[in-house]
Protein backbone atom coordinates (compact mmCIF):
# COMPACT_ATOMS: atom_id res chain seq x y z
CA UNK A 1 0.00 0.00 0.00
CA UNK A 2 1.21 3.65 -0.87
CA UNK A 3 2.09 6.17 1.55
CA UNK A 4 -0.83 8.85 1.58
CA UNK A 5 0.15 12.23 0.32
CA UNK A 6 0.68 15.00 2.31
CA UNK A 7 -0.82 18.21 2.06
CA UNK A 8 2.20 20.12 0.96
CA UNK A 9 2.83 17.32 -1.46
CA UNK A 10 -0.32 16.90 -3.30
CA UNK A 11 -0.03 20.89 -3.54
CA UNK A 12 3.32 20.73 -5.17
CA UNK A 13 1.75 17.69 -7.95
CA UNK A 14 -1.63 20.16 -8.23
CA UNK A 15 1.01 22.93 -9.05
CA UNK A 16 3.12 21.25 -11.43
CA UNK A 17 0.06 19.80 -13.21
CA UNK A 18 -0.98 23.20 -13.47
CA UNK A 19 2.49 24.54 -14.94
CA UNK A 20 2.66 21.72 -17.69
CA UNK A 21 -0.57 23.09 -19.01
CA UNK A 22 -0.04 26.40 -18.69
CA UNK A 23 0.77 28.36 -21.59
CA UNK A 24 3.92 30.16 -22.83
CA UNK A 25 2.73 33.92 -21.68
CA UNK A 26 1.58 32.72 -18.12
CA UNK A 27 4.91 30.78 -17.29
CA UNK A 28 7.01 34.09 -18.52
CA UNK A 29 4.60 35.86 -16.07
CA UNK A 30 5.25 33.43 -13.36
CA UNK A 31 8.87 33.40 -13.82
CA UNK A 32 9.35 37.21 -13.47
CA UNK A 33 7.11 36.75 -10.46
CA UNK A 34 9.72 34.13 -9.08
CA UNK A 35 12.69 36.38 -10.13
CA UNK A 36 10.95 39.46 -7.92
CA UNK A 37 10.67 37.00 -4.95
CA UNK A 38 14.02 36.20 -5.21
CA UNK A 39 15.49 39.39 -5.16
CA UNK A 40 12.88 41.21 -2.91
CA UNK A 41 14.70 41.10 -0.08
CA UNK A 42 18.32 41.27 -0.91
CA UNK A 43 20.38 44.28 -0.04
CA UNK A 44 21.28 46.22 -2.71
CA UNK A 45 24.37 47.16 -1.23
CA UNK A 46 25.14 42.92 -1.97
CA UNK A 47 26.84 43.50 -5.04
CA UNK A 48 30.04 45.60 -4.32
CA UNK A 49 33.72 45.33 -3.76
CA UNK A 50 34.91 44.08 -0.88
CA UNK A 51 38.29 46.49 -1.04
CA UNK A 52 35.89 49.16 0.11
CA UNK A 53 34.61 51.28 -2.97
CA UNK A 54 31.68 53.22 -3.40
CA UNK A 55 29.63 50.93 -5.85
CA UNK A 56 27.23 54.05 -7.80
CA UNK A 57 26.27 51.10 -10.11
CA UNK A 58 24.55 48.85 -7.78
CA UNK A 59 21.47 50.54 -7.84
CA UNK A 60 20.96 49.96 -11.19
CA UNK A 61 22.42 46.63 -11.55
CA UNK A 62 19.26 45.71 -8.88
CA UNK A 63 17.03 47.47 -12.08
CA UNK A 64 18.70 46.04 -14.95
CA UNK A 65 16.07 45.75 -17.20
CA UNK A 66 14.76 49.04 -17.40
CA UNK A 67 14.83 51.15 -20.33
CA UNK A 68 18.02 52.53 -19.28
CA UNK A 69 21.38 53.11 -21.17
CA UNK A 70 23.79 51.35 -19.34
CA UNK A 71 23.49 48.58 -21.06
CA UNK A 72 23.02 48.41 -25.14
CA UNK A 73 19.81 46.86 -26.29
CA UNK A 74 19.53 45.40 -29.74
CA UNK A 75 16.50 44.11 -32.10
CA UNK A 76 16.95 40.57 -33.40
CA UNK A 77 16.74 42.22 -36.88
CA UNK A 78 20.09 44.33 -36.02
CA UNK A 79 22.01 40.83 -35.70
CA UNK A 80 22.97 38.54 -38.30
CA UNK A 81 22.90 35.04 -36.25
CA UNK A 82 24.97 32.64 -37.51
CA UNK A 83 25.60 28.43 -36.62
CA UNK A 84 25.40 26.75 -33.21
CA UNK A 85 28.27 26.73 -31.52
CA UNK A 86 26.96 24.76 -28.17
CA UNK A 87 23.26 23.92 -26.33
CA UNK A 88 23.07 23.87 -23.04
CA UNK A 89 20.12 22.45 -20.43
CA UNK A 90 18.39 25.25 -20.90
CA UNK A 91 20.18 27.28 -23.51
CA UNK A 92 21.44 27.47 -27.10
CA UNK A 93 24.44 30.03 -28.44
CA UNK A 94 25.08 30.76 -31.80
CA UNK A 95 27.81 32.67 -33.45
CA UNK A 96 26.56 36.18 -33.73
CA UNK A 97 27.30 39.18 -35.98
CA UNK A 98 25.71 42.77 -36.90
CA UNK A 99 23.80 43.93 -39.85
CA UNK A 100 25.22 46.99 -40.91
CA UNK A 101 22.65 48.03 -43.21
CA UNK A 102 19.82 47.98 -40.36
CA UNK A 103 22.51 48.63 -37.17
CA UNK A 104 21.30 52.46 -35.52
CA UNK A 105 17.95 51.84 -36.93
CA UNK A 106 15.88 50.88 -34.06
CA UNK A 107 17.05 54.39 -32.18
CA UNK A 108 20.20 55.27 -30.19
CA UNK A 109 21.20 55.46 -26.70
CA UNK A 110 24.53 56.81 -25.30
CA UNK A 111 25.38 52.71 -24.80
CA UNK A 112 24.46 52.14 -27.86
CA UNK A 113 27.03 55.06 -29.71
CA UNK A 114 30.12 53.87 -27.64
CA UNK A 115 29.33 50.48 -28.12
CA UNK A 116 28.69 51.16 -32.27
CA UNK A 117 31.92 53.23 -32.24
CA UNK A 118 34.15 50.46 -30.76
CA UNK A 119 31.89 47.87 -33.64
CA UNK A 120 33.42 50.23 -36.19
CA UNK A 121 36.86 50.89 -34.75
CA UNK A 122 37.14 46.20 -34.70
CA UNK A 123 37.05 46.77 -30.71
CA UNK A 124 34.26 45.19 -28.57
CA UNK A 125 36.44 46.43 -25.29
CA UNK A 126 37.45 49.39 -23.29
CA UNK A 127 41.22 49.25 -23.25
CA UNK A 128 42.25 46.95 -20.37
CA UNK A 129 42.38 48.52 -17.32
CA UNK A 130 40.09 51.45 -17.69
CA UNK A 131 37.31 50.65 -15.92
CA UNK A 132 36.65 52.22 -12.84
CA UNK A 133 36.54 48.50 -11.15
CA UNK A 134 40.24 48.52 -11.90
CA UNK A 135 41.00 51.96 -11.30
CA UNK A 136 39.92 51.77 -7.69
CA UNK A 137 42.27 52.66 -5.15
CA UNK A 138 42.35 52.39 -1.08
CA UNK A 139 42.54 55.47 1.07
CA UNK A 140 46.30 55.11 0.82
CA UNK A 141 46.55 55.38 -2.17
CA UNK A 142 47.40 51.98 -3.00
CA UNK A 143 45.89 50.01 -5.50
CA UNK A 144 42.87 47.98 -4.53
CA UNK A 145 43.45 44.03 -4.92
CA UNK A 146 41.38 43.60 -7.75
CA UNK A 147 43.22 45.92 -9.48
CA UNK A 148 45.86 43.27 -10.88
CA UNK A 149 45.54 42.61 -14.85
CA UNK A 150 45.30 39.28 -16.05
CA UNK A 151 48.86 37.54 -17.43
CA UNK A 152 46.72 36.47 -20.69
CA UNK A 153 46.03 39.96 -21.49
CA UNK A 154 49.33 40.92 -21.12
CA UNK A 155 51.11 41.64 -24.78
CA UNK A 156 53.12 38.54 -23.86
CA UNK A 157 54.13 35.50 -26.29
CA UNK A 158 51.28 33.30 -25.09
CA UNK A 159 48.86 35.56 -27.66
CA UNK A 160 47.70 33.83 -30.91
CA UNK A 161 47.95 37.34 -33.79
CA UNK A 162 45.22 37.75 -35.81
CA UNK A 163 42.62 40.19 -37.30
CA UNK A 164 41.44 42.46 -34.52
CA UNK A 165 37.85 42.42 -35.09
CA UNK A 166 34.56 41.85 -33.33
CA UNK A 167 33.27 38.39 -32.05
CA UNK A 168 29.88 37.67 -30.44
CA UNK A 169 27.68 35.26 -29.54
CA UNK A 170 23.78 35.08 -28.68
CA UNK A 171 22.31 33.21 -26.15
CA UNK A 172 18.66 32.51 -25.94
CA UNK A 173 15.93 29.80 -24.28
CA UNK A 174 16.21 26.48 -27.12
CA UNK A 175 12.92 27.96 -29.34
CA UNK A 176 11.32 24.44 -28.43
CA UNK A 177 11.20 23.89 -24.59
CA UNK A 178 8.07 26.18 -24.18
CA UNK A 179 6.04 22.79 -26.10
CA UNK A 180 8.48 20.09 -24.76
CA UNK A 181 9.56 21.11 -20.95
CA UNK A 182 7.21 23.71 -19.77
CA UNK A 183 8.72 23.40 -16.39
CA UNK A 184 12.17 23.84 -18.36
CA UNK A 185 11.25 26.84 -20.10
CA UNK A 186 10.65 28.27 -16.56
CA UNK A 187 13.47 27.77 -15.01
CA UNK A 188 15.43 28.44 -17.96
CA UNK A 189 13.82 31.84 -18.15
CA UNK A 190 14.61 32.55 -14.43
CA UNK A 191 18.10 31.39 -14.73
CA UNK A 192 18.95 33.62 -17.50
CA UNK A 193 17.33 36.83 -16.19
CA UNK A 194 19.33 35.93 -13.08
CA UNK A 195 22.75 35.38 -15.31
CA UNK A 196 22.07 39.08 -17.15
CA UNK A 197 21.89 40.38 -13.81
CA UNK A 198 24.75 38.89 -12.62
CA UNK A 199 26.92 39.48 -15.81
CA UNK A 200 25.59 43.47 -16.38
CA UNK A 201 27.67 43.90 -12.84
CA UNK A 202 30.58 42.68 -13.49
CA UNK A 203 33.71 44.00 -15.58
CA UNK A 204 37.02 42.43 -15.47
CA UNK A 205 38.99 41.28 -18.32
CA UNK A 206 38.76 37.16 -16.90
CA UNK A 207 35.27 37.41 -16.87
CA UNK A 208 33.26 36.89 -19.83
CA UNK A 209 31.70 40.48 -21.35
CA UNK A 210 28.01 41.11 -21.36
CA UNK A 211 28.04 43.17 -24.62
CA UNK A 212 24.01 43.75 -25.16
CA UNK A 213 20.51 42.92 -24.43
CA UNK A 214 17.55 41.98 -26.63
CA UNK A 215 15.13 45.28 -26.52
CA UNK A 216 12.46 43.59 -24.12
CA UNK A 217 13.16 41.97 -20.67
CA UNK A 218 14.28 38.24 -20.04
CA UNK A 219 10.09 37.64 -19.47
CA UNK A 220 9.32 38.12 -22.69
CA UNK A 221 9.61 36.11 -26.12
CA UNK A 222 12.55 36.16 -27.70
CA UNK A 223 14.74 37.76 -25.08
CA UNK A 224 18.63 37.18 -25.59
CA UNK A 225 22.03 38.40 -24.71
CA UNK A 226 24.92 39.22 -26.39
CA UNK A 227 28.45 38.18 -25.03
CA UNK A 228 32.05 38.06 -26.70
CA UNK A 229 32.85 34.61 -27.91
CA UNK A 230 34.93 31.96 -26.40
CA UNK A 231 36.57 30.31 -29.08
CA UNK A 232 38.75 27.76 -27.20
CA UNK A 233 37.26 25.81 -23.98
CA UNK A 234 40.28 25.24 -21.19
CA UNK A 235 39.45 21.64 -21.68
CA UNK A 236 40.06 21.69 -25.05
CA UNK A 237 43.35 23.58 -24.64
CA UNK A 238 44.28 21.15 -22.17
CA UNK A 239 43.95 18.03 -25.16
CA UNK A 240 46.45 20.46 -26.73
CA UNK A 241 48.86 20.29 -23.97
CA UNK A 242 48.26 16.85 -23.64
CA UNK A 243 49.32 16.21 -27.12
CA UNK A 244 52.86 18.29 -26.71
CA UNK A 245 53.58 16.96 -23.81
CA UNK A 246 53.30 12.95 -25.65
CA UNK A 247 55.42 15.15 -28.52
CA UNK A 248 58.11 16.49 -26.21
CA UNK A 249 58.63 13.14 -24.11
CA UNK A 250 58.41 10.85 -26.89
CA UNK A 251 61.87 10.14 -29.73
CA UNK A 252 61.04 12.77 -31.86
CA UNK A 253 61.38 15.40 -29.23
CA UNK A 254 65.01 14.97 -28.86
CA UNK A 255 65.49 16.63 -32.83
CA UNK A 256 62.46 19.09 -32.33
CA UNK A 257 63.84 21.37 -29.49
CA UNK A 258 61.34 19.45 -27.02
CA UNK A 259 63.60 21.61 -23.63
CA UNK A 260 62.12 25.10 -24.80
CA UNK A 261 58.54 23.48 -25.88
CA UNK A 262 58.50 21.93 -22.36
CA UNK A 263 59.35 25.11 -20.93
CA UNK A 264 56.69 27.33 -22.72
CA UNK A 265 54.24 23.98 -21.75
CA UNK A 266 54.85 24.77 -17.93
CA UNK A 267 54.92 28.73 -18.28
CA UNK A 268 51.55 28.16 -20.34
CA UNK A 269 49.38 26.42 -17.72
CA UNK A 270 50.94 27.95 -14.72
CA UNK A 271 49.55 31.09 -16.54
CA UNK A 272 46.09 30.34 -16.98
CA UNK A 273 45.64 28.43 -13.65
CA UNK A 274 47.12 32.26 -11.94
CA UNK A 275 44.74 33.95 -14.37
CA UNK A 276 41.64 31.83 -13.32
CA UNK A 277 42.32 32.63 -9.64
CA UNK A 278 42.65 35.92 -10.81
CA UNK A 279 39.10 36.07 -12.28
CA UNK A 280 37.67 33.98 -9.34
CA UNK A 281 39.05 36.65 -6.76
CA UNK A 282 37.32 39.30 -8.36
CA UNK A 283 33.92 36.88 -8.16
CA UNK A 284 34.37 36.65 -4.77
CA UNK A 285 35.15 39.71 -4.13
CA UNK A 286 31.84 41.03 -5.49
CA UNK A 287 30.32 37.95 -3.22
CA UNK A 288 29.26 36.24 -6.59
CA UNK A 289 29.96 32.27 -5.92
CA UNK A 290 30.41 30.61 -9.67
CA UNK A 291 29.33 27.02 -8.27
CA UNK A 292 30.16 25.11 -11.68
CA UNK A 293 33.97 25.68 -12.17
CA UNK A 294 35.58 23.63 -14.72
CA UNK A 295 37.20 23.33 -18.14
CA UNK A 296 34.20 23.47 -19.94
CA UNK A 297 33.03 27.03 -18.55
CA UNK A 298 36.64 28.47 -18.50
CA UNK A 299 37.69 29.48 -22.17
CA UNK A 300 39.62 31.52 -24.04
CA UNK A 301 38.93 34.59 -26.69
CA UNK A 302 40.35 35.26 -30.25
CA UNK A 303 43.43 36.86 -28.34
CA UNK A 304 44.13 34.11 -25.83
CA UNK A 305 42.75 36.34 -22.60
CA UNK A 306 41.16 33.10 -20.41
CA UNK A 307 37.22 34.06 -19.50
CA UNK A 308 35.25 32.39 -17.04
CA UNK A 309 31.71 31.85 -18.36
CA UNK A 310 28.40 30.65 -18.26
CA UNK A 311 26.87 32.03 -14.87
CA UNK A 312 23.87 30.24 -15.33
CA UNK A 313 24.63 28.63 -11.92
CA UNK A 314 26.43 31.28 -10.35
CA UNK A 315 24.59 33.05 -7.33
CA UNK A 316 25.20 36.31 -5.45
CA UNK A 317 25.61 35.33 -1.86
CA UNK A 318 22.07 35.92 -0.02
CA UNK A 319 22.24 36.92 3.74
CA UNK A 320 19.11 35.76 4.50
CA UNK A 321 20.42 32.04 3.88
CA UNK A 322 23.43 32.87 5.80
CA UNK A 323 24.03 30.02 8.70
CA UNK A 324 25.42 31.00 12.16
CA UNK A 325 28.53 29.78 11.28
CA UNK A 326 29.18 31.74 8.63
CA UNK A 327 28.29 29.18 5.37
CA UNK A 328 24.66 29.63 3.33
CA UNK A 329 21.65 27.14 2.70
CA UNK A 330 22.20 26.84 -0.98
CA UNK A 331 20.83 24.29 -3.77
CA UNK A 332 22.64 21.41 -2.98
CA UNK A 333 24.58 19.33 -5.82
CA UNK A 334 25.17 22.01 -7.92
CA UNK A 335 27.89 21.81 -10.48
CA UNK A 336 30.06 19.14 -12.22
CA UNK A 337 30.59 16.07 -9.38
CA UNK A 338 34.09 15.76 -10.09
CA UNK A 339 35.23 19.31 -9.30
CA UNK A 340 32.16 20.05 -7.21
CA UNK A 341 33.16 20.34 -2.69
CA UNK A 342 32.17 17.49 -0.67
CA UNK A 343 30.02 19.90 1.14
CA UNK A 344 28.25 20.59 -2.09
CA UNK A 345 28.06 17.41 -2.80
CA UNK A 346 26.56 15.92 0.56
CA UNK A 347 23.77 18.43 0.50
CA UNK A 348 25.76 20.64 3.55
CA UNK A 349 25.78 24.71 3.83
CA UNK A 350 28.96 25.99 1.51
CA UNK A 351 30.11 29.52 0.29
CA UNK A 352 32.68 30.58 -1.71
CA UNK A 353 35.53 28.59 -0.64
CA UNK A 354 33.46 25.37 -2.83
CA UNK A 355 34.93 27.32 -5.68
CA UNK A 356 38.29 27.02 -4.14
CA UNK A 357 37.95 23.70 -4.14
CA UNK A 358 36.74 23.25 -7.83
CA UNK A 359 40.25 24.91 -8.74
CA UNK A 360 42.23 23.09 -7.20
CA UNK A 361 40.65 20.26 -9.12
CA UNK A 362 41.35 22.15 -12.39
CA UNK A 363 44.64 22.71 -11.47
CA UNK A 364 45.87 19.33 -10.71
CA UNK A 365 43.74 18.15 -14.43
CA UNK A 366 46.13 21.02 -15.91
CA UNK A 367 49.29 19.63 -14.39
CA UNK A 368 48.43 16.32 -14.48
CA UNK A 369 47.35 16.20 -17.97
CA UNK A 370 44.41 13.96 -16.53
CA UNK A 371 40.59 14.37 -15.28
CA UNK A 372 40.93 13.87 -11.64
CA UNK A 373 39.43 10.46 -10.56
CA UNK A 374 39.44 9.62 -14.12
CA UNK A 375 37.96 6.14 -13.52
CA UNK A 376 35.75 6.78 -10.71
CA UNK A 377 31.70 6.80 -11.51
CA UNK A 378 29.97 9.60 -9.53
CA UNK A 379 28.89 7.42 -6.84
CA UNK A 380 32.37 5.97 -6.29
CA UNK A 381 33.19 10.12 -6.43
CA UNK A 382 30.55 10.62 -3.75
CA UNK A 383 31.68 7.41 -1.28
CA UNK A 384 35.38 8.13 -1.93
CA UNK A 385 35.82 11.39 -2.47
CA UNK A 386 33.19 13.39 -0.05
CA UNK A 387 32.88 10.87 2.87
CA UNK A 388 35.68 9.10 2.58
CA UNK A 389 38.63 12.04 1.79
CA UNK A 390 40.48 10.78 -1.17
CA UNK A 391 42.54 13.12 -3.34
CA UNK A 392 44.10 12.88 -6.53
CA UNK A 393 48.22 11.78 -6.03
CA UNK A 394 50.39 14.96 -6.29
CA UNK A 395 53.65 14.33 -7.87
CA UNK A 396 56.83 14.58 -7.07
CA UNK A 397 58.32 17.13 -9.98
CA UNK A 398 55.47 19.65 -8.95
CA UNK A 399 57.17 22.12 -7.03
CA UNK A 400 56.28 22.46 -3.41
CA UNK A 401 54.76 25.77 -3.35
CA UNK A 402 52.11 23.92 -5.71
CA UNK A 403 52.00 20.94 -3.88
CA UNK A 404 51.07 22.78 -0.80
CA UNK A 405 48.64 25.08 -2.03
CA UNK A 406 46.41 22.41 -4.07
CA UNK A 407 46.59 20.34 -0.81
CA UNK A 408 45.14 23.25 1.01
CA UNK A 409 42.36 24.14 -1.36
CA UNK A 410 40.86 20.53 -1.19
CA UNK A 411 40.64 20.47 2.19
CA UNK A 412 37.51 18.81 3.59
CA UNK A 413 37.11 21.66 5.61
CA UNK A 414 35.75 24.03 3.99
CA UNK A 415 37.51 26.85 6.59
CA UNK A 416 40.86 25.90 6.14
CA UNK A 417 40.77 26.45 2.60
CA UNK A 418 42.58 29.46 1.90
CA UNK A 419 40.88 32.37 -0.11
CA UNK A 420 40.95 33.54 -4.16
CA UNK A 421 43.57 36.52 -2.67
CA UNK A 422 45.86 33.90 -1.17
CA UNK A 423 45.91 31.69 -3.75
CA UNK A 424 46.79 34.52 -6.68
CA UNK A 425 49.77 35.91 -4.36
CA UNK A 426 50.92 31.85 -3.88
CA UNK A 427 50.63 32.01 -8.13
CA UNK A 428 52.30 35.12 -8.50
CA UNK A 429 55.86 33.40 -7.02
CA UNK A 430 55.19 30.38 -8.36
CA UNK A 431 54.90 31.73 -11.93
CA UNK A 432 58.38 33.80 -11.34
CA UNK A 433 60.01 30.54 -10.23
CA UNK A 434 58.47 28.35 -13.15
CA UNK A 435 59.79 31.01 -15.74
CA UNK A 436 61.68 34.20 -14.91
CA UNK A 437 61.13 35.90 -17.89
CA UNK A 438 57.54 35.80 -16.28
CA UNK A 439 58.74 38.50 -13.48
CA UNK A 440 58.57 41.62 -15.41
CA UNK A 441 55.04 40.21 -16.77
CA UNK A 442 54.05 39.86 -12.94
CA UNK A 443 55.09 43.24 -11.46
CA UNK A 444 53.18 45.00 -14.40
CA UNK A 445 50.01 43.15 -14.09
CA UNK A 446 49.03 45.17 -11.36
CA UNK A 447 50.00 48.70 -13.35
CA UNK A 448 47.27 49.09 -15.44
CA UNK A 449 48.52 49.59 -18.23
CA UNK A 450 47.05 49.86 -21.63
CA UNK A 451 47.19 46.69 -23.81
CA UNK A 452 48.55 47.32 -27.26
CA UNK A 453 46.70 46.81 -30.06
CA UNK A 454 46.93 42.73 -31.85
CA UNK A 455 48.98 43.04 -34.52
CA UNK A 456 48.23 41.24 -37.76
Amino acid sequence: MSTPLTETETSYKSVLKDMRSANPEVLRETARDVFQEKIAGMNKDQISSSAGENNSGTAAVMDVFSESDRIPKFDYKELSVGRVLGRGTFCIVRECNFNPTSTGSLGSSSSRGSFLGRLAGGSTHSPAGNNSKNKARSSSGHRSVSSDRSLSAHPNRFQRRGKNRSRYVMKQLSPDLKDTNKISYLKGIVDLAFETRILSSLDHENIIKLEATSYCDPFSEGYFILLEKVNETLAKKIKGWMDLDRQCKGITGVFTGSKSKIQRLNSERIVAAYDLAVGMRYLHEHRVVFRDLKPDNVGFNYVGVLKIFDFGLAKVLDDRERTKDGLYKMTQKTGAVRYMSPENAQGKPYGLSTDVYSWSMILWFVLALEPPFALYTEPMIEERVCKRNYRPKLFKSWSPRISMLINQCWRENPFERPSFADVVEEMKMELVEVDPQLAEMVEQSGDLLQTPGIQE
